[in-house]
């Protein structure tokens, strides 16, 4: 044992910073305590630490603190990280926002270094509180429902509501939990909730940023949908050039969507089912509002939002990633790239607009190697 010295224990339960107090180890993360020991042999316990209710403890061969801590984090994930995902909406905390109620999550809030922001999609999508945590950065981490997602309040006056209200949304959000600095990670119109509160407050909280897919305009999506729509049989483009022209019927764009959805938002021939699945759901209430029932043509209230003219005001390090088969075309990634100065563009191979699904390890690996680089 390295007695005097610190190291994390890096799970998904958490991230336990393990400090010598003159007896033995000891780290708190999300709830829970780990105490590491040597008593001739070295032994590990896990405790509940609202309740001090003991897990379990376990007896580990002597290795270098690397391996031990690989073996530890594992064992911990064994005891309860299953329990973890089947409650994880018992993680959830509630922030009064002027318009509702905000659900959030946070995980190893005790750890330094800037807090991170994960944005979800959609419009009408919700937090990953699972990817979040298995990422194990070494960050605090902070998500949120945004309003009319989630555990989110619903928006009160749906009709009227704007990607500009979901822009004074996040800042209020910021604001309020008082961080000084922020890291942002989003994905597609999270993406966008970025770049837009990004200009709206020349980026004065904002620490670096790291953009997946993004949706920053709705000329542009439409333009990029047109252009992969001419990859697929034209079978398919016949469908939705019907459809779009008012002669198709719902069938015929659902048969679309499913094979676009098998195509561009997962790419890989084993995840063929989750995309012809995704094709037939039926958007929210939150979407159909903001973009519109179909999902290739915008007709909502977000018909006008544009934000590649703001890219060039963007000021701190930025990172985009997309996958090769995109649903936001690699000629489009590159111009966004381009706009903003200094930027890194990541083109992750096998994979389409659920990225971090279909190549967790590169997209993981991305994310790390950014922050590294740049925090």
């Amino acid at each position: 044992m390295l007695y005097g010295y610190s190291f994390l224990i890096r799970s998904n339960t958490g991230i336990f910073r393990m400090t010598y107090n003159g007896k033995n180890y000891q780290g708190e993360a999300n709830g829970f305590v780990c105490t590491i020991s040597y008593e001739n042999k070295i032994y590990a316990e896990l405790r509940s630490k609202s309740n001090s209710y003991n897990i379990g403890k376990k007896e580990f061969s002597y290795k270098a603190v690397e391996s031990l801590c690989k073996e530890i984090s594992n064992w911990i994930d064994n005891m309860c990280w299953n329990t973890l995902v089947e409650n994880e909406g018992s993680d959830v905390k509630y922030f009064n926002y002027k318009n509702g109620k905000l659900a959030y999550y946070e995980y190893n809030t005790h750890l330094r270094g800037t807090p991170i922001i994960f944005l979800h999609g959609g419009p009408g999508g919700n937090s990953n509180t699972i990817r979040a945590r298995t990422l194990k950065l070494n960050h605090p981490i902070y998500l949120y429902d945004q309003l009319g997602c989630g555990q989110s309040s619903s928006i009160p006056d749906i009709k009227c509501w704007c990607h500009t209200n979901y822009f004074n949304e996040l800042k209020e959000f910021v604001d309020k939990m008082g961080f000084q600095k922020i890291i942002i990670i989003g994905a597609s119109w999270g993406a966008g909730l970025a770049v837009g509160y990004a200009t709206m407050t020349n980026c004065e909280k904002i620490e670096s940023m790291i953009l997946l897919s993004p949706f920053l305009s709705s000329k542009k999506w439409e333009e990029d949908q047109t252009e992969n729509t001419k990859k697929l049989p034209a079978e398919y483009q016949k469908e939705i050039f019907d459809f779009n022209n008012g002669t198709g019927t719902i069938e015929n764009y659902r048969h679309f969507m499913s094979e676009y959805c098998a195509h561009f938002l997962f790419s890989q021939a084993c995840n063929r089912e989750n995309g012809l699945s995704a094709g037939l759901e039926d958007p929210n209430i939150v979407f159909k509002t903001l973009w519109g029932s179909n999902q290739m043509v915008c007709t909502g209230t977000m018909k006008n939002y544009n934000l590649i003219d703001d890219l060039p005001k963007i000021n701190v390090p930025v990172q985009i990633m997309v996958g090769d088969s995109d649903e936001v075309t690699l000629k489009t990634a590159k111009l966004y790239s381009n706009l903003i100065h200094g930027s890194e563009l990541k083109i992750v191979k096998g994979a389409g607009h659920a990225l971090s699904f279909e190549q967790f390890e590169s997209y993981r690996n991305n994310i790390l190697s950014f922050l590294n680089d740049n925090c």
